[in-house]
Parts: structure tokens; C-alpha cells; sequence
């Protein structure tokens, strides 16, 4: 087996991460629900197929690892750094000759105990998440008993206890937002330095925010992150709200469009919203983004992550001067 060679980081993320998503990146919903209705080949066959990869890359990956990626990439050089999916690891990153140093693991839930893997899971009681068993196959791979391994995304938090840690040989958990303190985190890693086993990132601005280096699943593009509605019980509504120009969202859809994608997901937790100094949405900024998206050469079609119901109720005509 020819072996390609190793950057000194390696970002990845489960199988039910790192799918296509065959019919929409809605199904990736699909990932939630228990084994045992399908056949396990079958699922990961039809329902969600690997995504593409090439010389070892994936093609196209989650947006967090896209962000991550560019953040580390900035700090240690392009070369150094690569989106891997999980099949691949050992060719990447396995073997006492390789290069590789950290393995960074994100997911939107390890363990299989966010909604809605929980609903799922007590309504059909036929085995555990397929996210939860996929996640645990990754921790299991000997590549990852052979590096030092840093977990971080949305469900961090399911993974920040040292005892949990140790038992799935997880060396640091990365809290929050990436863009200011992963870099320090691997930088200190390198280094040798002694660091805290669990760490909180800082937010960001959204001048912060870097570009994407490579193409998203589903052609996903965030314009926004945070709500600012500030549900307390509610992870993004706690968020401050920051707006990206869109001059950069641009570029992000540019990346996509050259990777071969033709489809746009425009993503924030409103994007009817985006733009918006209170909650009513700033309707002309609204309409000018998705005029200036749906311009770029080479783009189908522009469909959208989420929109909140109370600002379709209030705002009926820009819903319909979008779809």
C-alpha cells in the first residue's frame, strides 16, 4: 500500500460525519436513529455513503473541520494539516514512520444523547445511535492509541470529564469556539508544553472567522453564527450574534463552486435574519446576499440550513421573495 505522506495534524470526525448524504443533507438526520432497522451496510451504503476523498483528503467535509482547517493551516502551514475521513486514517496517519503528531476529532454528538438521537432511541429501543457506535469504532482505531488526540465541537461537553477521557483515550477537550485558542492548543501540544486537559475557547469576531481552504458536505456556507434571542435553555441562542459580509461568504461559496459543488447551503440559526440590528429582519440585506449568491458562476440552486417560524410569521413576503 503506497503511503502518502503525513501532515503533522489530522482532523477527522465519525463515519456519520463524514457522509454525502445521499437525497439532502437533511438525512444526515438519518445518523441519529438507532441500529438495527436497516442492515449496517446497506445504511452506510445508500443512506449515507463516505464522502469522496483524494491522495487521502476528503473532498468535502463538515464546516467546522473546514474552519479548524483553516485556522491550523494559517498557523503551521497548508501542508501540514489535513481533513481525513475515518477509513483513511491508518493510510494517513497510521505506522511508526509517520509524520502525524495530533489527531483532532470534532462531532455534533459522541455519545448518541442529544436530541434528537435521544427521542430516536427510546421511541424504537432496536440498538444504539448510529453516531455513538461510529464515534466509538473511530476511538477504537490503533492509529488513535498511537496520538495525541484533541476532541472538540458541538458536543464537547458530552466528552469533558478526565474520566471519560482517560477511558477513550482522549487527551484534551476543546470547549467552544476554535478560531483563537486551537491554534495556541497545538501549538503548546508541539511544543511539549503543559497544558490543561480540558480548555474554553474564546468567541470570536466575526473578522475572526477565516475563510474555508476546501469544499463543505452539501455545499454548506455559514453566514452568521449565534442567535442573540438568548434562550437560556438553547446553546446557539446564548451566542452573540455576528454577521459575516459578504464579501466572505462569497469566497466560502467560491471554494465550494470549484471543488465541483452546484448547490449552496446558505447556514445560520435564522438566515432570514441575517443582517438584522433587532430581531425584524433587514429585509434588503437580506435579498442583496442571496442576489449576490445565487450570481456567482457556475451556482445552481441556493437553499437555506434554518429560519426561524417567528420571522416567517412576521415577514410572509421575503420568505417568499427567496424560495
Amino acid at each position: 500500500m503506497k503511503r502518502i505522506r503525513a501532515p503533522k495534524i489530522v482532523l477527522t470526525a465519525d463515519e456519520t460525519m463524514m457522509s454525502r448524504y445521499r437525497w439532502g443533507i437533511f438525512v444526515g438526520f438519518s445518523t441519529c436513529l438507532p441500529q438495527g432497522i436497516l442492515p449496517n451496510w446497506f445504511y452506510f451504503s445508500v443512506f449515507s455513503p463516505p464522502v469522496p476523498r483524494k491522495d487521502g483528503r476528503a473532498v468535502y467535509a463538515d464546516f467546522g473541520l473546514r474552519v479548524v482547517e483553516a485556522v491550523l493551516a494559517e498557523e503551521f502551514g497548508e501542508d501540514e494539516v489535513a481533513v481525513v475521513h475515518p477509513r483513511d486514517l491508518e493510510k494517513v496517519a497510521g505506522g511508526g514512520e509517520s509524520r502525524t503528531e495530533i489527531i483532532g476529532v470534532s462531532g455534533h454528538d459522541f455519545l448518541g444523547i442529544n436530541p434528537p438521537s435521544s427521542e430516536f432511541v427510546d421511541l424504537l429501543n432496536t440498538g444504539p445511535p448510529y453516531n455513538r457506535v461510529k464515534f466509538f469504532e473511530l476511538m477504537q482505531k490503533p492509529v488513535m492509541q498511537e496520538k495525541t488526540v484533541v476532541a472538540g465541537g458541538k458536543a464537547a461537553w458530552q466528552l469533558a470529564d478526565e474520566e471519560t477521557m482517560a477511558r477513550l483515550n482522549i487527551d484534551y477537550v476543546h470547549l467552544g469556539e476554535a478560531e483563537i485558542t486551537v491554534p495556541k492548543l497545538f501549538r503548546g501540544i508541539l511544543e511539549g508544553e503543559r497544558l490543561p486537559k480540558i480548555i474554553k475557547g474564546r468567541e470570536s469576531n466575526a473578522d475572526e472567522i477565516p475563510n474555508i481552504r476546501g469544499a463543505t458536505i452539501h455545499g454548506l456556507v455559514e453566514i452568521a453564527r449565534g442567535c442573540g434571542r438568548g434562550c437560556s435553555f438553547c446553546t446557539p441562542g446564548m451566542q452573540r450574534l455576528r454577521f459575516k459580509s459578504v464579501e466572505h461568504i462569497l469566497r466560502d461559496v467560491k471554494t465550494n463552486i470549484e471543488a465541483g459543488q452546484r448547490s449552496i447551503l446558505l447556514h445560520a440559526e435564522d438566515v432570514l435574519r441575517y443582517g438584522a440590528k433587532g430581531l425584524a429582519p433587514d429585509e434588503e440585506r437580506v435579498l442583496n446576499l442571496f442576489r449576490r449568491v445565487a450570481s456567482v458562476e457556475g451556482i445552481k440552486s441556493v437553499g437555506v440550513s434554518h429560519v426561524a417560524l417567528a420571522t416567517v410569521y412576521h415577514s410572509p413576503k421575503l420568505l417568499k421573495a427567496v424560495s
